[in-house]
């Protein structure tokens, strides 16, 4: 059982989603109300300013309107917008807040924050949230290159008005691509082709994305300009020539957020890189002697003395050096299958940089983050005191009320009978299709097949169909079960019976007429395939529950304040 995992779910604490909410919701105009000492006052939900307003008090222990807009942000999620987040009802979350904090100032009561494994977890993370400061703050002003933006979502959307011919014999391929390059016309020559049977092919040319291209034709296609023909292309059995007519480059709002994404990813890998290069030279000197001498593979000294060896690798400003010993135990834990292997097989020295990198880079960024200052900020200490909190908790609920929950066989048969529509088989069906790019043909084919033509006969000779190899989705015949088809097409299915016929309009901008050769309706899992599943949540309510318990009984015994009244706008 991952103790963090169902401290998250039941606390709700707060995640990257939850923090783009708050940004979001900075600027929104909702409220948070709070009488104190008979006096009523509004602030900002999440403005900066408020974050330190105390909503409640735990044994004087105070719970902060920035804690509790964090929660209310990650509760709503991260596509809703401020006024959605405010009209959240706060009350249960910060009941489970204030439980939260009776939990932890019980478990620090027993001792458990003493515990050498809570110890040496805070301890560690008190060098890793600094280390996550410093990087935050090198990151803040970085930017996507708007320019390489462009030019990536340009080459993803981009899209090719294609007219193409298709041959049997390479031969006519070849002469058909030759005549054009000698002046000839291309709609000319395929015009001809086709009639005298030697092709199929000529129709109006289309539009076409990358994504609905064989690797050869995307190939061939990509270095022409307006009007240019390709040479022959390979294209199943037979040979295929190729025109573009057209380029265009369509809004794709979400190829355009990911495009960004990569470009700002890569700025940030470089701000950083050029960074930890800075501290190196400002905190680190490497012996670069003794390091290219140093061979962790020879039988003398051997692996065992060079763990012992304390001759100074790295002299580090303002802490102990990084020593020869440093290095092999740092080798030694890279190779998790065992030292000995990775000797014999000289894989060892080649991890010589990268694992002493691997111990240079986390002390050097420590360094800076003190020499700015950032272990005596208040965003520090909170972090600390927010990391405590959950740690004591996570092991209070481990030791203290996880081995108290019992779920018992009687209770996971009685929730299964009681929820039996949960657990069920996805419908199955056996598909195939032909698809169109113009509705009118996947209509008139629908119309055709619903009167009774033969499906195999008019997938073998119906005109202007997409090939098989560029049907998005593709549907062969084979067994799909609903729940891995597009979400459309499976509300489209849902009632059908074999034989059925559906018209199904893709995202991909083409039709399909779906038969469905065979369909198996859902049925009920049985209770031992999901025992399991069910014992977990089970597991899970009899925690929550118990916390409460548990929390109710300390509301009597420790003082409980309130002065959060209301959110709204």
């Amino acid at each position: 059982m991952n103790n963090r995992r169902l401290l998250a779910t039941l606390l709700l604490l707060v995640s990257p989603a939850a923090a783009l909410a708050e940004a979001k919701a900075s600027s929104s105009g909702v409220n948070a109300y709070f009488t104190r000492d008979g006096k009523s006052t509004k602030v900002p939900l999440f403005a900066p300013a408020s974050a330190t307003l105390p909503v409640a008090e735990v044994e004087n222990e105070a719970i902060t309107l920035g804690e509790l807009s964090k929660v209310l942000a990650g509760a709503h999620g991260a596509m809703g917008d401020a006024k959605s987040a405010g009209k959240k009802d706060f009350a249960p979350l910060l009941d489970r807040m204030i439980d939260a904090r009776l939990l932890v100032i019980e478990a620090r009561a027993m001792g458990i924050p003493e515990l050498p494994e809570l110890k040496k977890a805070v301890a560690e993370h008190r060098e890793q949230a600094l280390r996550e400061m410093v990087k935050a703050k090198v990151l803040a002003p970085v930017r996507p290159d708007q320019m390489a933006v462009e030019r990536a979502y340009r080459e993803t959307v981009k899209e090719w008005k294609v007219k193409s011919v298709l041959f049997p014999a390479e031969a006519d391929a070849q002469a058909m691509s030759a005549a054009v390059a000698a002046g000839k016309s291309f709609d000319e020559l395929a015009k001809k082709a086709v009639a005298d049977k030697k092709a199929k092919g000529g129709e109006p040319a289309v539009f076409l994305p990358r994504k609905e291209m064989l690797p050869q034709v995307l190939e061939a296609v990509q270095p022409l300009d307006v009007g240019a023909v390709s040479a022959p292309v390979k294209v199943g059995e037979g040979f295929a020539v190729l025109k573009v007519e057209a380029f265009r480059y369509p809004e794709n709002p979400k190829a355009r957020q990911e495009a960004e994404k990569r470009s700002l990813t890569g700025n940030q890998q470089l701000a950083l890189a050029r960074f930890y290069k800075g501290l190196v030279k400002k905190y680190a000197k490497v012996d670069e002697k003794l390091l290219a001498k140093l061979d962790f593979e020879a039988a003398k000294p051997g692996f065992a003395a060079m763990k012992k060896d304390e001759r100074p690798l790295v002299q580090l400003k303002g802490e102990k050096p990084i020593t020869v010993a440093d290095l092999a135990k740092g080798l030694e834990g890279q190779f998790y299958h065992g030292l000995e292997g990775a000797i014999r097989e000289k894989r060892v020295n080649a991890q010589k940089a990268s694992t002493l990198d691997g111990l240079v880079s986390p002390r050097i960024v420590v360094l800076e983050a003190r020499r700015q200052g950032l272990d005596k900020s208040a965003a520090y200490r909170q972090e600390l005191a927010e990391y405590e909190r959950s740690t004591t908790f996570g092991t209070f609920l481990e030791k203290t009320i996880a081995p108290s929950i019992k779920v018992t066989d009687e209770e996971e048969q009685k929730y299964y009978e009681q929820h039996k529509a949960e657990f069920s088989y996805p419908a199955m069906y056996k598909l195939e299709s032909v698809a169109f790019r113009d509705v009118k043909d996947a209509q008139a084919a629908l119309t055709k097949l619903r009167s009774g033509t033969d499906y195999k006969w008019f997938k073998a000779n119906a005109e202007r169909q997409v090939p098989d190899e560029l049907a998005n989705p593709s549907l062969d015949g084979s067994t799909v079960a609903a729940t891995t088809i597009p979400a459309d097409l499976a509300q489209q299915l849902a009632g059908t019976k074999k034989g059925d016929y559906r018209l199904y309009a893709a995202k991909s901008a083409q039709y399909h007429v779906v038969h469905v050769s065979d369909a198996i309706a859902t049925g009920a899992q049985p209770f031992a395939e999901v025992k399991g599943q069910i014992a977990k949540k089970l597991f899970a309510e009899h925690v929550e529950a118990a916390l409460k318990d548990y929390a109710g009984k300390l509301r009597k015994a420790h003082p409980v304040k309130v002065y959060l009244t209301k959110i709204g706008s």
